[in-house]
């Protein structure tokens, strides 16, 4: 049988670890939702695949130099 020293200092121990693990539970839910605004966010800044050809298109008509090597 436990004496009552050791019953308060498991219960502190685990009182402890309890509150120190969600406090990391809820650090892991901040990074996770800052993940998914920053791919979010991030998915909102690619081109299309329309908007990629144009811009390769305009960049090959703008440069002379590309062309050399083809003629």
């Amino acid at each position: 049988m436990k004496s009552w020293d050791q019953f308060r200092l498991d219960a502190y121990w685990a009182y402890n670890a309890i509150a120190e693990a969600e406090g990391f539970k809820s650090g892991a839910e901040k990074r996770q939702k800052q993940r998914e605004a920053l791919k979010k966010a991030s998915r909102k800044d690619k081109l299309t695949a329309k908007e990629k050809r144009e811009r390769k298109l305009q960049d090959l008509v703008a440069s002379p130099k590309k062309w050399r090597n083809l003629q």
